[in-house]
């Protein structure tokens, strides 16, 4: 009678485990923890009602609105113009994090410094982000947007130099992409890391505080959710060159996974990558890097391949003389 009691525990257990971690379902849910479109604000710090459709409401005119093909729908996107562009134009694919749209206002912020340094500005929203299709996110689909919209800007634009700059969940899309990049079509092509990691696993056993999520993850398993988003892993496969900025008062993804982003891929051998910490001073914590004010100065560097390459610095000031080799 006891092993038969026993037994129906067992099973019992199997069966819930298998209900609430191995299903389409668990997954799914999973999925929505990673990526969070649903998180959008309505109203603009203008004041005004947030439209996707009608970039002047977010100071971004000369801007085309796009929908790119991608899959069986397409990827919403921004192609904007600076008044003044650069002689020797270069143009920013912008990939996004997990939440809100496009039109967020720490991205718009980024967007208008890299304008107004003459810069063309290639935004797009993930398909289930924004107004573009809709979908299941997970991360092939993610990748599979970047590439198409990558070679959309190739071909249509094309651009003397290519800018891919992701921030937070966007930056192991952009290094994927730049990974999986071999076309050579005369581009110069850069990556820029923002407030990055080196992979989900470590990011959520080492930095999520949440339990249930830390539950979740190693019971249903990343890789059966494919939100593996190994950025150690492709970033020693990128051949163009990398420049990693985190602020060290992140608070969403702490300094150290950076760091070892960084020290993984100099120890794999990849060569023209250089990583800038911006000091606790400055405050620009997780979303708003964009203010620092050495900024515009730190990506020309970084452009022209000068002091900043194969390095790692601290920058505790706007003056980029001042930064402290780490």
């Amino acid at each position: 009678m006891c092993c038969t009691i026993l037994v129906y525990l067992l099973l019992l257990l199997l069966s819930s485990y298998l209900i609430l971690f191995q299903t389409p379902l668990s997954i799914s849910l999973l999925r929505t923890q990673m990526f969070r479109p649903f998180s959008q604000n309505l109203t603009l710090p203008s004041g005004v009602m947030a439209n996707l459709s009608d970039p002047e409401r977010y100071g971004l005119p000369n801007t085309d609105v796009l929908q790119i093909p991608s899959g069986s729908g397409f990827v919403a996107a921004w192609y904007m113009r600076p008044p003044n562009p650069e002689p020797n134009l270069v143009t920013v694919l912008y990939l996004h994090g997990r939440s809100q749209n496009r039109g967020y206002s720490h991205r718009v912020g980024l967007y208008k410094v890299l304008l107004e340094m003459g810069f063309c500005v290639l935004a797009i929203d993930y398909r289930g982000f924004g107004d573009s299709s809709d979908i299941e996110i997970h991360e092939e689909t993610v990748v599979d947007d970047a590439i198409n919209s990558h070679e959309y800007l190739r071909r249509n634009y094309k651009p003397q130099k290519i800018l891919v700059w992701g921030h937070s969940l966007g930056a192991p899309i952009a290094a994927r992409l730049a990974a999986q990049d071999d076309e050579d079509f005369g581009a110069q092509k850069y990556l820029v890391l923002e407030s990055s990691f080196d992979n989900m696993e470590h990011l959520v056993e080492n930095w999520d505080d949440v339990a249930w999520r830390k539950l979740a993850v190693h019971m249903t398993g990343l890789e059966r959710a494919d939100i593996t988003f190994r950025c150690d892993e492709y970033l020693s496969r990128v051949s163009y060159p990398v420049l990693i900025l985190h602020a060290e008062d992140d608070h969403k993804v702490d300094l150290q996974p950076t760091k070892n982003l960084f020290k993984t891929a100099r120890a794999a051998g990849k060569e023209q990558l250089a990583m800038v910490t911006l000091g606790r001073e400055l405050g620009l914590r997780h979303t708003e890097i964009y203010q620092f004010q050495g900024l515009p100065s730190l990506v020309t560097m970084f452009l022209a391949g000068n002091e900043f390459s194969n390095e790692e610095r601290v920058c505790r000031l706007p003056n980029l003389n001042l930064c402290e080799l780490s």
